[in-house]
């Protein structure tokens, strides 16, 4: 699905990290769950939701400008 630059793949592995986080957090203390690389890791995977979203608008796009080949009879 990632290969495929699936925007539902990327949605559902950002909300399975945060997810993570949140438990992390609750069972080891807010400390655990929120650090630098976890901050890291977050702007990472909200940049991966962004160019999915993105590249899919952008094929869209060029979908919509490309003439198609219409056969008249």
């Amino acid at each position: 699905m990632i290969r495929r630059m699936s925007r539902v793949a990327a949605v559902i592995a950002l909300v399975i990290f945060v997810a993570e986080r949140l438990y992390t957090g609750t069972v080891y203390g807010i400390g655990a769950g929120i650090g630098v690389v976890a901050i890291f890791w977050l702007l990472a995977f909200i940049s991966g939701v962004r160019g999915t979203f993105a590249y899919h608008h952008y094929r869209q796009l060029q979908a919509d400008k490309t003439p198609s080949l219409v056969i008249q009879q």
